[in-house]
């Protein structure tokens, strides 16, 4: 660490005052907030707290004015007493002239006169012991001249601090140029972290609490010389608040979160840690000699020698791992990290994210609740993208979401939901495997205009407030773009499904404008990228689409085949939808373009998936079913697989899945059975030598394709059979 930024660390608003001066010294101009120096790529977190800071300061600042007062009457009310408690200490001359007196009367009245005589019966005393103050004098007068000594000891080195640091800030010379005053202001600054100048300044404040903790020390003293009853009950309130003094100084040692903190704090914490790194290190070698000694009897693993953990500063022990988990995190297998996931994720760094991520949550959620700005809003949400850290990797990244998200909702529910159930729901309701390629590749369940309450109960929108969930989704928003190339397809898969389901697409038109842009950003990437076919043949590619058609208006340019999307979508008409698959397909007439040919097999599923709570004009459904029939037509010609999908055909299962009313009477009669009859062509297709082509791939495709047709023949059934009535209907 720089000596700029260690004693920026140790003395914080110094240490911005610095950075401030010295952007002002190296432009010309006036420099900007301090927070806006930081890393660009942090800056909108930096404007974030700028709220906290300026509360903070304030605080700070009126902190600083009640010490100061405090000091000052403090030492006008220990002079006070100072003043007289120092004559116990000296001869009490009135004590010695009344010890005279008595003396003298006592003489007076035992004369006896017996005359001629005057007699005295009174023996005389021998001369008076040197004068000794008592105990309770001395002891007194030690603590309150103490407390005397270190009052005014704290308001000296005060006066001194402040000359050091006026001292130090006339580095900056308007007749100097700007390299002599950069250059002083350097030496300055690395003088002033090798002297340790921050460390003694935080240091002031104790000797005043000393001097405090002293002279009620001898006051108690004073009153036990004085009377028992006074004495007893002011012993109870001071051994009460000087237990409530050690509590609360002793207390941040041992509890890390504990905000208690000052410079005698610290000092217990040096303490504490370094008694505790003893005891494990004496335990450890005492382990490990019975090991030796037992090592005959059986094998006994030796722990290793435990490190010294030596913290710079309070802010250094604050975000250490070591103890930020005990509140966030109290099991390591509630994160729900998989086995297969164990080899790639570092316990350590995801605990350190989860802690970080869900105190940087509550921290935006706090503005959010508290702030209608809208410059500020954005910066928040901007912000809630980048929350975790530099180091994290894809998968957990993904692991630390999912943790903040189930643990916010479980505050309502009061119960931590497993990571398992939640992805068991999305895998049986959300979205699903298809082809035989391990697992890789996946799917959308439903249409465009899905149910999130259908596989996410409680839902995400009534286990959390508003600002909860609007930070969330912007979080979610930020790791489901940047998880893409990052995890395993599945991972990738489950944010774009939690994305899918999010109510603050509905209720959050900046957040749905955010989410559609860049959304649509990625896809087109996406089609440019030299991955543009693994993210096809995962059904990544296809899913985003899904995802935008779910959310907007997606319309696609017939020359450059670039998407655009406007404003939410209207409920219920499919339009769109179903004029981006006939221009994909129109596109390629030869239908040789093999990316081609899988949008608009995907598009075409997409469709069919939604028609059970869609709607599209009767002449755009005929037109798409007659080119899914002739796509599939084609296919057969040039023994494409899977009608041109890169993998598994959907069509015969988004069929099946389709109502009954859709397939009597939203699907015309001809044109469905001109594509069922083209698909069962393709599965029986043998090649020469009388083996199965296997055009058509799918787990038991045969059998839903035998369900399927049985279906249709009963609900819509061929033109030849019934052809008024598939008259009427067409």
């Amino acid at each position: 660490m720089s000596a700029h930024s260690s004693a920026s660390v140790k003395c914080p608003r110094l240490g911005l005052l610095m950075i401030k001066d010295l952007a002002t010294t190296m432009t010309g101009r006036t420099a900007p907030h301090p927070f806006k120096l930081y890393d660009e790529n942090r800056r909108d977190l930096a404007r974030c707290s700028c709220p906290s800071l300026s509360g903070d300061t304030r605080l700070a600042f009126s902190l600083q004015r009640i010490r100061k007062y405090f000091a000052g009457l403090f030492s006008a009310v220990l002079t006070a007493f100072v003043v007289q408690s120092y004559q116990l200490l000296q001869e009490d001359n009135t004590q010695i002239s009344a010890q005279l007196l008595y003396r003298i009367s006592s003489q007076i009245n035992s004369f006896e006169s017996i005359f001629p005589f005057l007699n005295s019966t009174t023996s005389f005393s021998s001369s008076p012991s040197p004068f000794q103050p008592s105990a309770s004098a001395r002891w007194i007068n030690v603590l309150w001249f103490l407390s005397l000594v270190f009052s005014l000891a704290s308001a000296l080195l005060g006066i001194f601090a402040k000359q050091w640091i006026r001292e130090y800030l006339q580095w900056a010379q308007v007749a100097a140029s700007p390299r002599e005053n950069v250059l002083v202001r350097q030496l300055r600054i690395e003088a002033w972290d090798d002297w340790k100048v921050p460390t003694g300044i935080s240091a002031i404040p104790a000797l005043l609490e000393l001097a405090v903790v002293l002279f009620v020390v001898g006051l108690v003293v004073l009153l036990w010389t004085l009377d028992a009853v006074v004495a007893i009950t002011i012993t109870i309130v001071t051994v009460v608040l000087l237990l409530a003094v050690c509590a609360v100084t002793v207390l941040p040692s041992i509890f890390h979160r504990c905000p208690y903190k000052s410079p005698t704090g610290w000092a217990c914490v040096i303490i504490y840690d370094a008694l505790i790194w003893t005891f494990r290190y004496t335990w450890t070698l005492a382990a490990g000699w019975l090991s030796s000694i037992f090592s005959r009897v059986g094998r006994h693993p030796i722990e290793s020698i435990p490190c010294f953990h030596q913290f710079q500063s309070w802010r250094h022990r604050d975000l250490s791992i070591d103890k930020l988990n005990s509140r966030e995190i109290s099991d390591f297998a509630d994160i729900g990290v998989s086995e297969r996931d164990s080899l790639w994720v570092d316990p350590k760094r995801l605990i350190q994210d989860i802690c970080e991520v869900s105190a940087l949550t509550r921290a935006l959620v706090w503005v959010r609740k508290g702030s209608e700005d809208v410059q500020l809003l954005k910066h928040v949400a901007k912000s809630a993208e980048t929350l975790h850290g530099e180091k994290i990797n894809g998968d957990e990244r993904y692991y630390s979401f999912l943790y903040v998200m189930r643990k916010v909702r479980s505050d309502n529910a009061r119960r931590l939901q497993p990571l398992a159930s939640i992805l068991d729901d999305l895998r049986s309701k959300a979205f699903r495997p298809v082809g035989d390629l391990h697992g890789d590749t996946y799917m959308f369940r439903g249409g465009v205009f899905h149910d999130a309450t259908e596989y996410l109960v409680p839902g995400l929108d009534s286990s959390m407030s508003s600002a909860h969930l609007w930070v969330l989704g912007y979080l979610l928003l930020g790791d489901t773009l940047a998880s893409v190339t990052r995890v395993h397809y599945e991972k990738y898969v489950v944010l774009m499904s939690l994305l899918r389901s999010s109510g603050l697409l509905w209720l959050d038109r900046p957040f749905h404008a955010e989410c559609s842009m860049q959304l649509a950003k990625l896809y087109g990437d996406m089609a440019s990228s030299v991955k543009h076919q693994e993210f096809r043949v995962s059904g990544i590619h296809a899913m985003i689409l899904e995802m935008l058609c779910s959310i907007g208006n997606v319309s696609m340019d017939g020359e450059t085949r670039l998407l655009s999307v406007s404003g939410p979508r209207t409920f219920g008409f499919m339009q769109n939808e179903v004029s981006i698959a006939t221009q994909t397909f129109e596109s390629d007439p030869d239908y040789s373009d093999e990316d081609a040919r899988h949008q608009f097999v995907m598009m075409a599923d997409l469709v069919l998936r939604s028609l059970n709570r869609g709607y599209a004009p009767i002449n755009k459904r005929r037109i798409l079913l007659q080119y899914m029939a002739e796509a599939a037509r084609k296919s057969l010609e040039k023994r494409y697989n899977n009608c041109g999908c890169y993998h598994d055909l959907p069509w015969i299962s988004s069929l099946l899945s389709c109502k009954n009313l859709v397939l009597r009477r939203l699907l015309p009669a001809k044109q469905l059975w001109s594509l069922l009859d083209v698909l069962e062509e393709s599965m029986l297709k043998k090649d020469r030598y009388g083996r199965p082509l296997r055009l058509i791939t799918g787990k038991q495709v045969n059998e839903e394709f035998a369900n399927l047709k049985k279906r249709v023949e009963e609900l819509n059934p061929r033109l030849k059979e019934y052809p008024r009535i598939v008259q009427e209907r067409q």
